[in-house]
């Protein structure tokens, strides 16, 4: 299968950055980067969505998916809020029951990778607050993962670790895995 991966952020837009200075769009990229190579292990073919510190549109992240006819989007985030907000969740289209179930799957490795994190569950994204345009424009099962909380001084320490960022890879190789039965 055709897998799209989306590194959240990029280039002139760092995402969200913690007290420490740790960029999420670069922690994004590595998780993306260690997805990519467990899954052309595992006899998937991937794209990236970018394969550098470049800022790309959200347009161009949907269109690059689509225009290559991906059988699924899987897009990498870090949450922020306060400093002590933690945990990770899963995002898919509201309208989505494939994206749904791929979320949750995904959801479910993450879970069983970092068992002494919160698992904040999965979410719907729907038009008005949080209509994510990488959910909404992609013509395939899609899912955004936010990894840990770069704001939470602990979780920026974990999503620093290259491990912790393997963790994570995997959760989205198995979760894409699990959710197609194989």
């Amino acid at each position: 299968m055709l897998v799209c991966l989306d590194a959240g952020h990029g280039g002139s837009d760092p995402g969200a950055v913690g007290k420490s200075g740790t960029k999420e769009s670069d922690v994004n990229l590595a998780v993306v980067q260690k997805a990519a190579q467990r899954l052309m292990a595992r006899g998937h073919q991937v794209i990236l969505t970018r394969d550098s510190d470049a800022r790309v549109t959200l347009e161009s992240r949907t269109s690059k998916a689509n225009n290559a006819q991906a059988g699924v989007f899987v897009s990498v985030h870090c949450n922020s809020d306060g400093p002590s907000a933690r945990g990770f969740e899963t995002w898919y289209w509201h309208t989505s029951a494939r994206g749904r179930g791929l979320a949750q799957a995904i959801l479910d490795q993450a879970a069983e990778r970092f068992p002494d994190l919160r698992n904040r569950g999965i979410k719907a994204s729907a038009p008005g607050n949080n209509s994510l345009h990488v959910l909404r424009k992609t013509n395939m099962p899609s899912a955004l993962l936010e990894c840990a909380f770069i704001s939470n001084p602990a979780e920026e320490s974990l999503l620093r670790s290259a491990a912790a960022q393997a963790r994570f890879a995997e959760a989205i190789a198995r979760g894409i895995d699990r959710w197609r039965g194989v």
